[in-house]
C-alpha cells in the first residue's frame, strides 16, 4: 500500500518529537506496521524522506491505510490536539466521521465476501464428506463380494481396482455406437466370480 510522502514525514514526524513514544507504540497508535515505519526512518536517515514534504493529495485521494493510521490517531486525541492533527494533514473536522464511515463499509463488505467464501468452502467440504462416506460403504460392499466369491484368496481390494482399471467404456461422437475396451481373460474370469454381466454396447 503507498502511502503520501507528507504522511510518512508527519508519523516520522512523531518518533522525533521528544515524546519517548516507541516505534511500536506509534505503530500501535496509527496502525501501521512496526517494519514500515522503521524503514521510513531509515529512508529519512538516508537523505531519501524529507520531513519536510507535504501532502499533494485530497483526502478523497488518501489510501484506506492513511485514512484508517489518521482516524484511530484522533479517535485518541483530545479536541484541541485533533484539531491540530486535522490542519497538519489539511483536513476538515467532517472528514474523519466520513472516513470512519466509509472504512467500515468497506469491512463490512469484505466480511460479506470472505462468510460466502467460507460457505462455499464448507459446502465443498460437505460434498467431500459425502463422497469419501460412499466410497468407504462401495469399497465395503466389495470386500464382502469379494470374500463371498473367493475372489479375495487372489487379490487384495486394491490389485481387483487396478486390474479392471483398463476396462473402459468408449463414446464416439455422430452415428458410431459406445463400445467397450477388449476385456482381458483375468477381466473376464473376475466378472464371472462377482456374476456380473456386462451390457452390450455394440
Amino acid at each position: 500500500m503507498k502511502y503520501s510522502i507528507g504522511f510518512r514525514a508527519s508519523i516520522i514526524r512523531k518518533t522525533l518529537d521528544g515524546s519517548g513514544r516507541s516505534v511500536y507504540q506509534i505503530a500501535r497508535e496509527t496502525g501501521i506496521n512496526y517494519t514500515t515505519i522503521t524503514g521510513w526512518i531509515e529512508q529519512h536517515k538516508a537523505g531519501k524522506l524529507s520531513l519536510d514534504g507535504c501532502d499533494a493529495v485530497t483526502p478523497d485521494q488518501r489510501n484506506p491505510g492513511e485514512k484508517l493510521a489518521l482516524l484511530l490517531e484522533g479517535k485518541a486525541m483530545a479536541e484541541d490536539g485533533r484539531g491540530e492533527l486535522l490542519r497538519q494533514h489539511g483536513l476538515h473536522s467532517e472528514q474523519l466521521p466520513l472516513w470512519e464511515q466509509e472504512l467500515t463499509s468497506i469491512m463490512n463488505a469484505n466480511l460479506r465476501k470472505e462468510n460466502r467464501r467460507l460457505q462455499k468452502e464448507n459446502e465443498r467440504q460437505k460434498k467431500a464428506l459425502a463422497e469419501v462416506a460412499i466410497v468407504l460403504i462401495l469399497m465395503s460392499e466389495l470386500r464382502r463380494t469379494m470374500r463371498e466369491s473367493k475372489l479375495i484368496e487372489w487379490y487384495t481390494v486394491r490389485e481387483l481396482l487396478l486390474e479392471m482399471d483398463s476396462l473402459t467404456k468408449i463414446s464416439y461422437e455422430g452415428k458410431y455406437a459406445p463400445i467397450l475396451t477388449e476385456v482381458t481373460k483375468p477381466q473376464q474370469e473376475i466378472l464371472a466370480l462377482l456374476k456380473i454381466d456386462l451390457p452390450e454396447c455394440a
